[in-house]
């Protein structure tokens, strides 16, 4: 799911039972902080450069925690926290143009 908008990036993952986030990944772009005020679940969370390489990868990122800016990023992904099922590292490489360039195909959250 990609939040592009600014109410979709605004309400993310916010109000959302887990039974509703299981299996979701969610896309943040253009999105290079977060936070998880409010939030039920913890989250796993990647921070991408424009290219699509992460940059930063975090697990079980609890509930009212703020992650600042990340320099360089201009993509987030955000999942429910899931410690049994593989999840992103530094410098992994995704394709991410149909999110990022004009005419891509986008969802808003």
């Amino acid at each position: 799911m990609v939040a592009s908008g600014f109410w979709g990036r605004a309400r993310g993952m916010l109000f959302r039972s887990a039974a509703d986030l299981e299996g979701i990944v969610l896309c943040l772009a253009p999105c290079s902080a977060i936070h998880t005020m409010g939030m039920r679940v913890a989250l796993d969370v990647a921070f991408l450069d424009c290219s699509g390489r992460v940059m930063k990868a975090q697990r079980s990122v609890k509930p009212g925690v703020l992650r600042f800016r990340q320099r360089g990023s201009c993509i987030v992904l955000e999942r429910m926290d899931s410690p049994d099922t593989p999840w992103l590292a530094e410098g992994d490489c995704l394709n991410v143009d149909a999110i990022i360039r004009p005419g891509g195909t986008r969802q808003i959250a």
